[in-house]
């Protein structure tokens, strides 16, 4: 008697990322049963919303996901998004200025954002409420107090807070992160306990999409170049986004009679600084150092805790009765001046220009754009304004894949010359606000023992082929064979076998295809795949094997 068939799922079938599913919404609709007040949640959203929905903050998410997908063509390259226009390099370049706060560097950077949004502005919107909220007053009884209108407090204060983020904080810089800290700002005053659960669950929900995204990787041991973890971060705009948001929700609280204690309201202020790492001050030395000042960022988050919770709750008493000053509008005045300081100091930081370029490695020129590979390249960038110590951490020199354009006032490493040597081959994007290009960069190489690499760069456009663009010194071997030294030359061509004794050249010549060999100065060369053997005699080295990545 045959048995049945064991029934099985075709292979495309997401098994993992359904199941996973299923028991996230399972769980949230156990608990939402065996919850007592159930039903309170949508009452409490719907004296708030209208039809109980955060309006405004889908709104807001709607339009920074569309800039994404449809600006930046993130919606046929969803991981490799056009960056470069986009970013505030200078105020000589106002289209990036005015841009830089909705485009992102990256789906990992949009999608992070985002979800900064959708878990921080409804705390913001319910706060402001689409319906007044004061004593005796009706919705529609002007355009105020029309919850239609109200929809668009969140959306029109992202742009206005966009704006002035992109406009102040120390460029260059990209994305919407300042505003979302406007957004933790805002609330924060209001519900300070909720912000802090509002992060919790912001970081279950990304550990929820990073799951149905990637539901299993596999890891191993690797060299890679990274930049030490605060350096990614614009604490400038940050800390500017956070004050922004931080004063408007305090004129709201100062106007309303329930607030916060100041217990939950410090450590709400702390507690989101420290989560957020608003401690972490830094600036950069050049060659790829940075200098954190993690002492002076955690008093500064505790300076700043107490300033905000005295200005939303100290008293309306008089505090210079001569001026008729009292102690909450000097708090909060406080406040204000440490953002116009934060304002004055960006504006000398951003005047910075381009020098001139004329004598720059040659590389391709793509319209205004002029990309090329160079090494101990000085920073390309002058400043306008003499800046103490932010101006001294500008003199650094780079290698690698530089872009620049003097229209756009740009100059910057797109491609480190460790990353390119780790990688082989990167991609960089450029154009403008309705064009891009691409310049594939390839990078091949020879390991000489004991003395670094051989190499040469390669670019490649949309329209032009294959060319060399850089070639490195001559590297020497360490070992000496037979009274005389090998190195391998970077050419036009290949790369160079040369044989020297002393200062005198004895013999050169190319480096044998794969599984064959030559002799040089009496020296025989083997290649065997990637490996580079010398022989002489009884003597036999691996003087050399090709990169490979």
């Amino acid at each position: 008697m045959s048995s049945l068939p064991t029934p099985s799922l075709p292979a495309w079938f997401p098994l993992v990322r359904v199941a996973l599913f299923v028991v996230v919404v399972g769980s949230l609709l156990s608990v939402r049963r065996l919850s007592s007040g159930s039903g309170r949640w949508s009452d409490v959203l719907r004296r708030r919303f209208v039809l109980g929905v955060p309006w405004g903050t889908l709104l807001t998410a709607g339009i920074v996901l569309a800039f994404y997908l449809l600006v930046q063509n993130g919606l046929q390259r969803p991981a490799d998004p056009l960056v470069v226009p986009f970013i505030a390099w200078s105020y000589f370049y106002p289209f990036g200025v005015l841009t830089s706060p909705f485009a992102h560097a990256s789906l990992g950077h949009v999608t992070g954002n985002l979800l900064g949004t959708l878990t921080l502005a409804p705390i913001a919107e319910y706060a402001i409420s689409h319906y007044p909220t004061r004593r005796g007053s009706q919705s529609f009884s002007s355009l105020r107090t029309n919850p239609f209108v109200r929809v668009f407090a969140i959306p029109v204060g992202s742009l206005v807070g966009g704006l002035l983020t992109g406009v102040f904080s120390f460029g260059p810089v990209i994305g919407f992160s300042g505003v979302v800290f406007a957004f933790a700002g805002f609330a924060l005053v209001r519900y300070p306990l909720v912000t802090l659960l509002a992060l919790v669950g912001r970081r279950v929900v990304g550990l929820v999409y990073q799951s149905l995204r990637n539901p299993e990787i596999v890891a191993s041991g690797r060299t890679e170049f990274v930049t030490p973890w605060f350096a990614n971060i614009a604490i400038h705009g940050h800390y500017y986004g956070f004050l922004l948001g931080a004063i408007a929700g305090l004129l709201v609280v100062r106007a309303r009679t329930h607030r916060p204690s100041s217990g939950r309201l410090w450590f709400g202020f702390v507690g989101f600084a420290v989560f957020q790492a608003l401690w972490a001050l830094y600036l950069p030395l050049g060659g790829d150092r940075y200098r954190l000042y993690r002492a002076v960022g955690v008093g500064v988050v505790f300076g700043l805790a107490t300033l905000l919770t005295v200005a939303a709750l100290s008293s309306r008493r008089p505090l210079v009765r001569r001026i008729d000053l009292k102690r909450h509008e000097a708090a909060v005045g406080l406040v204000v001046v440490v953002l116009l300081a934060m304002s004055v100091v960006a504006v000398p930081v951003n005047l910075i220009a381009v020098a001139d370029q004329s004598n720059a490695s040659q590389g391709v020129e793509i319209r205004d754009y002029h990309v090329f590979y160079g090494e101990e390249i000085p920073n390309g960038y002058v400043a306008g304004v003499d800046v103490p110590l932010y101006n001294e951490s500008q003199e650094f020199n780079a290698s690698g894949v530089i872009v620049t354009s003097e229209r756009r006032s740009l100059w910057y490493p797109a491609v480190r010359k460790g990353q390119l040597a780790r990688t082989g081959n990167r991609t960089v994007r450029i154009g403008g606000a309705d064009w891009e290009r691409t310049v594939e960069v390839n990078r091949t190489g020879w390991q000489v023992l004991g003395n670094g690499t051989a190499y040469k760069i390669f670019f490649r456009t949309d329209t032009e082929p294959k060319r060399l663009v850089y070639t490195s010194d001559r590297v020497r071997a360490d070992p000496r064979v037979d009274g005389r030294n090998i190195s391998i030359r970077p050419t036009n061509g290949s790369y160079e076998l040369v044989v020297t004794n002393g200062n005198t050249t004895l013999e050169t010549a190319p480096i044998p295809e794969p599984n064959n060999e030559t002799t040089v100065a009496g020296l025989r060369f083997n290649r065997s795949g990637t490996k580079l053997t010398v022989f002489s005699d009884d003597t036999r080295i691996q003087i050399a094997s090709r990169e490979t990545h």
